[in-house]
């Protein structure tokens, strides 16, 4: 739609408010609440944005992924009935054409970079003990999800995210100050390799699919190496997916055993058949 069909939208649209009272309210809301309308940031439907750069992996479980036959879905924001819903209405596609205009069609590898709403209920409620006076530390926060279950799931006294891309600092943080969650919650932009001074204040630290896909095998070792360097002895890792995995395709020269020692979740029981999944790609480590 063009600026002529959308303004043309609006005047029909606007002549159909029925009394001249209603046509008077909602143009004065309008007129309040403009420049929100305006700087609001629409995502795509994958949840992606073009200032940043998505690296299909070259080696690991995932090195099959690539850009014909991979489709980003954020499982924060589309839940499995809302992505059937998305595949009926035909927005979204669970197989690609591997000739095109044939039959010989493949499933779609579908990938999220963000918690679901159940995982997170498994992080804080199932996995990871009383979180009270503690500092969480959610590395590439994304679009905040992690922040949000640590601020609803746990009694966690600071919750920061960190995260590089400008743009999604911008969206948690319209969240952050529009709910009112800057009682507990920081988000930095920022590199983690930069700031080894959050690292050494956080008590959990929380890792969700969060260098695999945003940099290149060399770097992901190097980055492993930095964390393995400056995170303190005692505190707890939330991987997904495992480390063993992790690390399985990097030559990171990270012996695991030397590092970490992995823990059960620390209430066990506490969530539904529904969400059993989610603990079993959800690991606990304590650093050594």
């Amino acid at each position: 739609m063009d600026f002529q069909e959308a303004l043309s939208e609006f005047i029909s649209f606007a002549g159909r408010i029925d009394s001249k009272d209603h046509r008077s309210k909602f143009f004065q809301w309008l007129s309040e609440n403009i420049k929100d309308l305006q700087n609001e940031k629409r995502l795509p439907l994958d949840a992606t944005l073009s200032s940043e750069t998505i690296i299909c992996p070259l080696v690991g479980p995932n090195s099959d992924c690539n850009a014909t036959n991979t489709i980003h879905v954020d499982a924060f924001l589309y839940d499995d009935d809302l992505l059937d819903s998305l595949v009926e209405d035909g927005k979204l596609s669970r197989s690609y054409c591997k000739d095109c205009g044939s039959k010989n069609t493949s499933p779609l590898n579908f990938v999220s970079h963000s918690a679901s709403i159940p995982r997170l209920r498994v992080i804080f409620q199932e996995i990871l003990p009383d979180l009270t006076g503690k500092v969480v530390l959610d590395i590439g926060s994304r679009l905040g999800p992690v922040l949000y279950g640590a601020y609803y799931y746990s009694n966690a006294a600071r919750i920061i995210g960190i995260e590089i891309n400008q743009e999604f600092v911008q969206l948690q943080s319209q969240v952050v100050q529009g709910k009112g969650f800057t009682d507990r919650i920081e988000v930095i932009h920022g590199d983690i390799c930069q700031r080894a001074d959050i690292l050494k204040a956080a008590n959990v630290i929380v890792l969700n699919n969060v260098f695999e896909f945003f940099v290149s095998p060399e770097n992901h070792v190097k980055i492993w190496q930095f964390l393995r360097r400056e995170i303190n002895p005692g505190t707890l890792l939330v991987t997904i997916p495992s480390l063993e995995e992790e690390f399985a395709a990097l030559n990171t020269g990270i012996v695991l055993g030397s590092w970490v020692k992995p823990l059960p979740p620390c209430n066990p029981g506490m969530i539904d058949d529904y969400e059993e999944l989610e603990v079993s790609e959800v690991k606990l480590y304590q650093v050594l």
